[in-house]
């Protein structure tokens, strides 16, 4: 066998261990994280409050789908920035030993390249977050219709079950035809940038060896290390599509980690609309209370009651009213008094 050979056998066995160790990396972060997840799901009955208040949508999702892709691309992009940091270390001492304008303008370049990709990928981020949504909205109607499939076909709703499955449907194929000519768009740039600044290393470091002050092997040098610099400092214009689908997985576990969260619950705006909804109909229901008990006699019982030898009702209590007020235009909403016991009960 020969060196050649040996080299690379030792490089692919070197890259698949490697990959395999980063896999399996991810794999513990996603056990781990999951659990953390599920933990908070459960405590203080989060997932029913979730449920009855509607604060986040589809967290079955969040928790199975989100928690792989964050850990995956976390991963991933964390070793490819590493991996590019060494390279940019490398190879920069190289290139601007050979010719300092040039290593500048390779940096004006990029800057430029990352600010224009920011401008016409940053719809992405959105897209790909509302993506996730209606995925998963599509999902769950199909999953509605597998547990529900008797009463479905006992009452004959198929037909409208159909409807709202072609309409979740319609709205996964609106909003991804959106993110394909977002991308579309960003793949133009990301090409014409790419391909834009090939011959500037020749064509900058050729007249330094026609006029004798570098060799010929310095050509082939500097645009090496220029392509190597290059790929370093664009990491943003080529892996914008990724960025875009890691951010907006971040967001939707951000938002899920704070509606779970007992402490940062309370603080999200539909929890405090709900609150404040809550805590007007209990002060309506206190005032009615206070109404009716203000016109009894020396007995405590109404007239009325008395002459008809009835038992009066038993005034609404605080309790009563906070109870009533938990449902507000049919969302259940756990009154802020009853928060720090609700795990004891």
């Amino acid at each position: 066998m020969s060196r050649c050979q040996v080299a690379s056998s030792w490089s692919g066995g070197t890259h698949a261990g490697y990959h395999g160790r980063q896999s399996r990396l991810a794999l513990e972060w996603r056990e781990w994280l999951t659990s953390h997840l599920l933990s908070k799901y459960f405590a203080d009955r989060s997932f029913y409050q979730l449920q009855a208040g509607a604060l986040v949508d589809n967290p079955d999702q969040r928790i199975a789908a989100d928690v792989r892709q964050f850990t995956d691309a976390a991963l991933g992009l964390s070793l490819t920035i590493l991996n590019s940091l060494i390279d940019l270390v490398s190879f920069s001492g190289i290139l601007y030993s050979i010719y300092p304008p040039l290593f500048a303008a390779l940096l004006a370049y990029s800057i430029g390249g990352t600010l224009g990709s920011i401008a016409l990928g940053k719809s992405l981020v959105g897209l790909n977050f509302n993506q996730e949504a209606v995925e998963a909205d599509l999902r769950y109607g199909l999953v509605r219709v597998r547990e529900n499939a008797e009463s479905i076909a006992f009452y004959g709703g198929q037909s409208n079950e159909m409807a709202a499955l072609m309409q979740r449907l319609q709205a996964v194929v609106a909003n991804y035809s959106k993110l394909l000519i977002a991308s579309r768009n960003l793949d133009f740039f990301t090409s014409f940038y790419r391909f834009l600044i090939q011959l500037l290393p020749a064509a900058v470091v050729a007249p330094l060896f026609f006029a004798g002050k570098i060799e010929f092997g310095v050509i082939t040098q500097s645009s090496s290390a220029f392509n190597h610099i290059l790929n370093d400092v664009s990491l943003v214009v080529y892996q914008f599509d990724t960025l875009a689908g890691f951010s907006a997985v971040i967001d939707r576990l951000g938002e899920f980690q704070e509606v779970v969260d007992v402490k940062l619950r309370h603080t999200h705006p539909r929890v405090k609309k709900q609150r404040a909804a809550a805590a007007s109909l209990a002060a309506a229901v206190a005032s009615a209370s206070a109404s009716a008990t203000s016109s009894t006699d020396e007995t405590g019982l109404p007239a009325a009651v008395i002459q008809q030898g009835l038992a009066a009702p038993t005034p609404p209590t605080a309790a009563a009213a906070a109870e009533a007020a938990v449902e507000v235009q049919g969302q259940l909403v756990v009154p802020a008094s009853q928060d720090s016991s609700s795990t004891s009960t």
